[in-house]
Parts: structure tokens; sequence; C-alpha cells
């Protein structure tokens, strides 16, 4: 029973990190009902076993000039083509890859910014392919995107004009934080004040 509970206070936990929300502790411990020491050190004790590896932003696909494109791959392969994964994980644009039973037993989601995008990285799926075993996989496209990280899309918000700027400030927020979210301070190329305006203009006027 008490391993039921402490799973159950841990998926809790996790969850509250997880929202259309800042970081920030004591509004976050005070939401589950613990205080800031005790919310700290349950932090610490995820990130010390790596149950917590990075923090990271969910980016909104609608935003222009192009939507974001999310891509799933079927791919057929064999145990026995462990380049084939190797090759893959080095695409930047790939966001999960997972075995799985059937005779496509590797599914694949990519997130593309652009279709010239796309269809640069496509060639260079077809490439990584023509070396396996079977050549073979089949591309799904999505058509809307409703829910993504767990996280439902708000559907009152409009679509947001970036530019590359704006772009690489995302990416860095999304793929380059570690065990503890970055400042804004820390990226460089725009000033800390047209992040913080870039930051809250995409989750929708929130600080």
């Amino acid at each position: 029973m008490n391993k039921i509970k402490g799973q159950l206070e841990a998926q809790r936990f996790i969850k509250n990190l997880s929202g259309n929300t800042k970081f920030i502790i004591s509004k976050n411990s005070r939401a589950i009902g613990l205080s800031r020491q005790t919310y700290q050190n349950k932090l610490d004790n995820l990130r010390d076993r790596k149950i917590i590896t990075n923090f990271t932003i969910n980016i909104k696909p609608n935003i222009r000039p192009n939507n974001l494109k999310y891509v799933m791959l079927e791919i057929k392969t064999n145990p026995k083509e462990p380049n084939l994964v190797k090759e893959l994980l080095e695409i930047r644009q790939l966001k999960m890859l997972d075995g799985i039973i059937g005779d496509f037993s590797l599914f694949a989601l990519f997130i593309f910014k652009s279709p010239e995008e796309y269809y640069q990285i496509l060639n260079s799926i077809d490439n990584i392919m023509a070396k396996s075993y079977f050549k073979k996989y089949q591309i799904i496209e999505t058509i809307k995107v409703f829910k993504t990280n767990g996280i439902s899309l708000n559907k009152s918000n409009s679509n947001f004009e970036i530019d590359n700027v704006d772009y690489t400030i995302l990416n860095i927020l999304r793929d380059g934080q570690g065990f503890k979210p970055i400042s804004t301070y820390e990226i460089s190329g725009a000033s800390s004040i047209s992040i913080v305006l870039i930051i809250r203009s995409l989750s929708g006027g929130s600080s």
C-alpha cells in the first residue's frame, strides 16, 4: 500500500511540473500542498535518480510563416541493424523513436519548421533507409495537432508570426536545457528583454 501511495505521489509531483506555466517552485509547491523546501528536496531526488533528466518547453504548432509539421514514420527493420537506429537518432528533427511489435518495428516522430526542411530531411531518411535490409518505411502526416507532451492546445489562441531568431530561441529552450531551467541571460543572440517578450507572446501572453 505504501509503495502504491508513493508512486501516486510521484506521478502527481511530476504532473505538477508539466503545464502552461513558468517553473516557479513556490507556486508549484502551493498547488500540491507542499512546503517550498519539501518540494525542492523531492525535485532534487528525482534529478539525482535521473527520473528527470532535463527541462523543456512545449511549442504550439500554429506558428507562422509555416505551421510546425508533425510527421510520423513506421520503419521496417530488424534487430541486426543497430546502425539504422544510430543514424536516425542523429537527425535533429527526430523527437521520438520507439521500438514496437509488428512488421514495422520502429515508430518515429519528426517535427519540421518548414516544407523545405521536411523535404531535405526526407531525402536524408531515404539515404539511411537505402542501406537497410528491408528498405521500407511509410509516412503518416498529421492534419491537425490537438495535444502535445500531454498538454491540450488552447483553441482560442491565434497563429503567431516568428522569424529565424525566434525559432532559434525556441529550439534552445526546448532542446538545450539541463537539470535547471535555463535563464534568458544564458541565451546569446538576442537581449533578455526580447526573449521574454517572445516567450510571452507564444505562450498566449502569460507571465
